[in-house]
C-alpha cells in the first residue's frame, strides 16, 4: 500500500489557481483597453468640438489694408521660385458671395447694396519666399444681373492672407482677405474695391474654396484656355507672364 500511494494526490490537496489568475488578468487588460479607448474617444471629441467652434467663428478682416494688394502681388510675381513641400499642384475652386456699394452714390438707388458673386478656378504657378502665386484659369463675377468673365492672379502669403487682382470687360476687381480651416477646403472672407463700367464700388464677401485634384481637370482647363486664346474675345495676353515652371 505504501508503494502504491506514492505519486497519488490526495483529494483534499490544494487546487491549481493559475487559470483563475490568467482569466482575471485578461479581464483587467480588457477593462484597461476599454478605459483607454474611452479616454482617447473623449479627447478626439473635445478636439473636434474645438475645431467646429473655430469654424463657426467669423473671420476678422477689419485690420487688412486694401492699399497693399498691388504691391504684394507684384512682389510675389517678381520673386524667385523656391522648393515647395507639396507633392502635387492643387487646383482650387472659389465660390464667394457678398454685397457691393458705390463709393460715391449719385442717387438713393445707387447707395443700396448690390448682390455680388465670384466664382473662379485657380492653379498654383510657383512658390516664393513671400507666398504662393496662383493664376486664374477660369473665372466669373456676377454683379447686378451681369456675368463678367475675368482673369488674373492671386497670392496666398505665409500668414494665411490672400490678395487677388482680377480684370474683365469693363471690370476691375481687387481684394484682400483671410482663409480659415473648414471641413473640406477653407473658409474665405475678403473685402476690396471694384470698378464696373464707370462706377466704383467697395465690397465685402465670404465663401468657400475647395481643392480639385486630377490631371483630367487640369488638361480640360488648359484646352479651354487655348481655345479662348484663339478667339477674338481671348484676353490672356494682357496678363501673360513667364514664371519658372512648377516642379510639382
Amino acid at each position: 500500500m505504501a508503494v502504491l500511494s506514492v505519486g497519488i494526490t490526495p483529494i483534499f490537496a490544494a487546487q491549481d489557481t493559475s487559470r483563475g489568475v490568467t482569466s482575471l488578468q485578461k479581464k483587467t487588460q480588457r477593462g484597461n483597453m476599454v478605459q483607454n479607448m474611452q479616454i482617447k474617444g473623449k479627447a478626439i471629441r473635445n478636439r473636434l468640438q474645438v475645431e467646429l467652434e473655430a469654424m463657426r467663428m467669423p473671420i476678422n478682416i477689419t485690420d487688412l489694408d486694401e492699399t497693399t494688394i498691388d504691391k504684394v502681388i507684384a512682389q510675389v510675381m517678381d520673386a524667385d521660385e523656391v522648393d515647395d513641400e507639396e507633392e502635387v499642384t492643387v487646383i482650387w475652386y472659389l465660390n464667394a458671395r457678398g454685397q457691393a456699394q458705390t463709393l460715391s452714390p449719385v442717387t438713393d438707388a445707387a447707395s443700396v447694396y448690390d448682390p455680388l458673386g465670384v466664382q473662379l478656378i485657380a492653379e498654383k504657378v510657383k512658390t516664393t519666399e513671400y507666398g504662393k502665386l496662383y493664376k486664374v484659369l477660369w473665372g466669373r463675377i456676377n454683379h447686378m444681373g451681369e456675368k463678367v468673365e475675368i482673369e488674373g492672379y492671386a497670392v496666398l502669403d505665409t500668414d494665411g492672407i490672400f490678395y487677388m487682382k482680377l480684370i474683365g470687360e469693363d471690370m476691375n476687381f481687387k481684394s484682400i482677405g483671410r482663409i480659415s480651416p473648414a471641413g473640406i477646403g477653407v473658409r474665405v472672407a475678403m473685402k476690396g474695391y471694384m470698378t464696373h463700367g464707370d462706377t466704383d464700388y467697395t465690397f465685402r464677401m465670404h465663401g468657400r474654396s475647395i481643392p480639385l485634384r486630377g490631371g483630367l481637370i487640369r488638361n480640360r482647363l488648359r484646352n479651354y484656355l487655348q481655345e479662348g486664346e484663339n478667339t477674338e474675345s481671348g484676353t490672356a495676353s494682357r496678363w501673360r507672364v513667364t514664371p519658372k515652371t512648377e516642379t510639382a
